[in-house]
């Protein structure tokens, strides 16, 4: 979130992806949560298009899956 909304750099995204290399082969990525607010609302980022970038960074990181919900 605070990337998307400008408030961290994306180099940032490497210390947060790295601190779960001890449980890596557990991980499942995903961008939004029904219980997070959704990307596109005024309370996050306010636009859906900011979600595309983190889609592909997330999806990209590594092997493990990806999970992509209906509507998102």
């Amino acid at each position: 979130r605070n990337v998307m909304t400008g408030q961290q750099n994306a180099s940032d995204i490497t210390r947060c992806w790295q601190s779960t290399n001890d449980i890596l082969q557990h991980m499942l990525y995903f961008n939004e949560n029904h219980d997070e607010q959704r990307m596109a609302s005024s309370f996050f980022s306010g636009n859906a298009e900011a979600g595309k970038p983190a889609m592909l960074v997330a999806s990209s990181l590594t092997r493990n899956p990806y999970m992509l919900y209906f509507g998102q």
